[in-house]
């Protein structure tokens, strides 16, 4: 900006140095406008930002909401078809490294075999028909907090919760509307 304004400054046939006047304390022209006649002034505010009450209280509700239907019953019943896939390739990558479906004992994947490879990295029935990270980020619960379907439900679950936050922050800048914000983040966990 300040180039673009000392290029107009030397076109008018003046000299390029602004002053003082012209700039606050983010280097942005308070007097741009006046620079070119109309006399506005920038009003942005410098410095950090100081949240206000009223921006983090929606955001706590959603948080507090949320949680409850998320994690209210992670350990509880058994894990699903998909969930024990998950749970039996994450179980593997600790065990061997890779997500594979066979351990030796049993053959794992609900697709009859379709989304694995008879032999990649040197490694036999290796998963290749989904992506890793899944697996990885179990397989990691697991090591954490022990093999269960409770740890193997966790990461998911704080995805949610941090997809309600994204949710929330999307539609608050999309709209500039706290409580539609609050509607949309809070109604996901609660659809069925």
């Amino acid at each position: 900006m300040q180039y673009l304004r000392g290029a107009y400054a030397l076109a008018e046939g003046g000299s390029c140095a602004l002053p003082p006047e012209t700039l606050t304390a983010r280097g942005a022209s308070a007097g741009a406008g006046a620079a070119f006649g109309s006399g506005a002034t920038d009003t942005r505010r410098s410095g950090p930002r100081v949240w206000d009450l009223r921006e983090i209280a929606p955001l706590l509700v959603v948080l507090l909401i949320g949680t409850y239907p998320l994690f209210r019953d992670l350990g509880g019943p058994l894990l699903w078809e998909d969930e024990g896939d998950t749970a039996v390739f994450a179980s593997n990558i600790s065990r061997f490294g890779l997500p594979r479906a066979w351990d030796g004992r049993t053959f794992t994947d609900g697709d009859y075999g379709a989304r694995i490879a008879p032999r990649l990295f040197g490694t036999d029935f290796v998963m290749v028909g989904t992506p890793w990270l899944p697996y990885y980020a179990v397989a990691a619960s697991f090591m954490r907090f022990g093999e269960s379907a409770w740890s193997a439900r966790l990461l998911f679950a704080v995805a949610g919760l941090a997809t309600l936050v994204l949710t929330y922050a999307l539609v608050r800048r999309a709209s500039e509307d706290r409580r539609a914000a609050l509607v949309s983040a809070i109604l996901p966990p609660f659809s069925t």
